[in-house]
C-alpha cells in the first residue's frame, strides 16, 4: 500500500510543472464550499455532492497534462468539453491548442460558468462555456452540425451512453479527432458493477469496445480514461 500511495506524487515530481493559471484554478477549486453555495441557492448540485466532492470533481493534474499532449500533438483547434466545472481541463487544453483555436465547454452550474468566463477574459484565452445540462446542449450542437477535433467527456456518468451516441451518430468527432472519456473505471465500480452508476459505465464501455466504427483504448490510470478515434 505504501508503494501504491507513492505512485501519484512520484509521477507528478517527474512531470512538467503546470502553468500559474492552472495552479490558480486548482486553488480556487479547493476554496469551494458546496454546502454554503447550495444553501445560498447558487448551485443546483444534489446534496450527495457535499464538500468531500470539491476536489474529487476536478480532473487529475497528470490527466490534464495528457490532454494537453494529445491536443498539441494533433493540433486540435476546435475542442469540446462536456462537463467543465471551474475549467481546469478546459484551460489546460486551451494552453496547448494552436493559435486561433477555441475550447467550448458545457456546464450546468451558472456560478461555475461565470468563473470560467471571467477567467478566460482576464487571461485572453478563447474559452467559452455554454450554460445548461449536457444532453440538450449536446443535442443542439449536433443539430447545428458542430464538429470537433478533440472532445473531452467528464460529466454525468449515467448519461455516457447518450453522449457517445449523439457524438458518433451525428459525426461530431472529426475523422482525425480524438474523443477522451474520464472515469471509465469509476473507483472500481465499473468493474464490479456493484451499483447502478458503475453498471451503466460498464455497459457504456462494452458499447465502445464493440463499435466497429472506432478504435479505442482504456487507460488504467486517472480512474480510467478512454481514448477513442475513428478507424
Amino acid at each position: 500500500m505504501e508503494l501504491v500511495s507513492a505512485v501519484e506524487p512520484f509521477t507528478r515530481s517527474r512531470s512538467s510543472k503546470t502553468s500559474p493559471l492552472l495552479q490558480y484554478i486548482m486553488k480556487e477549486t479547493a476554496k469551494l464550499d458546496f454546502d454554503k453555495l447550495r444553501s445560498e441557492g447558487k448551485i443546483q448540485l444534489s446534496v450527495k455532492f457535499d464538500n468531500d466532492y470539491v476536489m474529487g470533481m476536478i480532473s487529475d493534474t497528470g490527466q490534464v497534462q495528457l490532454l494537453q499532449l494529445l491536443v498539441s500533438k494533433i493540433q486540435a483547434k476546435n475542442i469540446l468539453e462536456v462537463g467543465t466545472y471551474l475549467g481546469y481541463a478546459a484551460f489546460g487544453m486551451a494552453e496547448a491548442m494552436p493559435p486561433g483555436g477555441k475550447v467550448t465547454g458545457i456546464e450546468r452550474e451558472q456560478s461555475f460558468c461565470d468563473f470560467v468566463t471571467r477567467t478566460a477574459e482576464e487571461h485572453s484565452l478563447n474559452v467559452a462555456v455554454i450554460q445548461g445540462c449536457a444532453l440538450p446542449v449536446l443535442t443542439s450542437l449536433a443539430e447545428r452540425g458542430a464538429v470537433y477535433d478533440f472532445i473531452y467527456v467528464d460529466c454525468v456518468k449515467m448519461e455516457y451512453q447518450e453522449y457517445y451516441k449523439i457524438i458518433m451518430d451525428n459525426n461530431m468527432l472529426h475523422k482525425n479527432g480524438i474523443l477522451a472519456v474520464d472515469n471509465t473505471i469509476l473507483k472500481g465500480t465499473a468493474i464490479t458493477c456493484e451499483n447502478i452508476e458503475g453498471k451503466t459505465v460498464n455497459d457504456f464501455s462494452k458499447i465502445v469496445a464493440e463499435d466497429v466504427r472506432v478504435t479505442a483504448v482504456m487507460l488504467p490510470c486517472y480512474d480510467g480514461m478512454y481514448l477513442i478515434q475513428h478507424k
